[in-house]
């Protein structure tokens, strides 16, 4: 019941709202999509370096466990020749019996090491903890890491490691949807966020993304941005666009399908056109004279065309 010209309006608003839509959720999805793999990303590299890391840290500790058998006097430089060259490493600390005996940053001690260190439990084969800091370094974190003498007991390694969050702290500051990192242990955790240690339980936002390294109490947590108002404008934006030009498009290609020469041309090829014949009458003898020849025309859509 509409004028052709209405439906061409119609239809070409239609068709640029449809690609609108279409155009804007793609790119939606697009950037939802790309911001996922930067997560995944991330968090891979994290638990990849940590876990070789830590790998190579208990080759180390393997490696110092047949000294807590001996003296300190005899193995003090070895045990800081093997901190000096561990990277991160602050210090080594071997223990028998459950007393610290030898240290590779002050040597020959005598200590419970329940006393220095009670966060740990040395009854376990692996286990770690976060401090807020050490003797040497009082006011920076560390990451503490007993590991058991394979024979048992209260012998073992325990190693001090340097909590160094900077490179990250630098990384998330170049980054719109990356905000922080956590590393936690147990409900400890030194972050991206603050200096000192947190509870990960008590921040506002919950991780985007989470991993644990194998084998130890350690996990990983990433934090994100809130959804960015600018990446929701530029879908919307390039949904206009898109909606616009289809529109235009599409006003463009009916008004060229619309135009009566091209119609007639189309109803020539097609032989839409046909022939009826409408008789002559003389009004004296109410006798039929001869007929008229009447071209009609049977449009496959607008049905048949009136003269």
């Amino acid at each position: 019941h509409l004028s052709p010209r209405r439906k061409i309006w119609l239809t070409s608003i239609c068709v640029g709202i449809a690609v609108a839509l279409l155009a804007g959720s793609i790119q939606f999805m697009v950037i939802y999509h790309n911001r996922a793999e930067r997560f995944d990303v991330i968090i891979n590299n994290v638990h990849a370096y940590l876990t070789g890391y830590f790998h190579d840290l208990d080759q180390t500790n393997a490696g110092l466990q047949p000294l807590v058998s001996q003296p300190c006097e005899n193995i003090d430089s070895v045990l800081t020749a093997h901190a000096a060259f561990s990277p991160n490493v602050r210090a080594f600390l071997l223990v028998k019996n459950g007393i610290a005996f030898c240290s590779s940053a002050t040597g020959a001690m005598n200590t419970p090491f329940n006393q220095l260190i009670p966060q740990l439990d040395i009854t376990q084969a692996v286990d770690m903890a976060i401090l807020p800091g050490t003797p040497m370094m009082p006011k920076s974190a560390a990451l503490a890491m007993w590991v058991r003498s394979p024979h048992g007991g209260k012998d073992g390694v325990f190693v001090s490691i340097n909590a160094n969050l900077t490179p990250y702290i630098l990384y998330s500051s170049r980054q719109n949807d990356f905000s922080g990192l956590a590393l936690s242990i147990k409900h400890t955790a030194i972050s991206t966020f603050s200096n000192k240690l947190i509870d990960p339980q008590t921040l506002l936002s919950p991780p985007i993304r989470q991993t644990q390294i194998e084998g130890l109490p350690l996990k990983i947590y990433l934090y994100a941005n809130s959804w960015l108002a600018e990446n929701t404008q530029f879908a919307l934006l390039l949904g206009v666009v898109c909606g616009l030009l289809a529109g235009l498009l599409s006003y463009y290609i009916l008004t060229i399908k619309s135009d009566p020469r091209k119609e007639l041309l189309l109803a020539i090829k097609n032989d839409q056109f046909y022939l009826v014949y409408q008789p002559v009458v003389k009004s004296e003898t109410l006798q039929i004279s001869g007929v008229e020849v009447l071209m009609r025309w049977k449009h496959p859509v607008a049905g048949e065309i009136p003269p």
